[in-house]
């Protein structure tokens, strides 16, 4: 029953808690069909990693777990 943006609050209040942060935190990305900057802004500052928008294109998802070194 949590969006996007209450997960990755939990994920990062969890990683505070276990005192986990910096490059061992986890990668978010989130996607989500809102364009609404005051959105976008508020996942970044709330601590996702990148923002792609619904419906994903492929190439832009491959760019941006590349772009994370999440892949090769």
């Amino acid at each position: 029953g949590l969006d996007g943006h209450q997960v990755l609050e939990a994920i990062r209040a969890e990683e505070t808690r276990l005192d986990i942060g910096g490059t061992k935190g986890v990668k978010v990305v989130m996607t989500t069909a809102v364009e609404d900057p005051k959105s976008i802004l508020g996942s970044f500052w709330k601590g996702c990693e990148a923002y792609l928008h619904k419906p994903i294109d492929k190439s832009k998802l491959l760019q941006t777990l590349k772009n994370l070194e999440l892949i090769e």
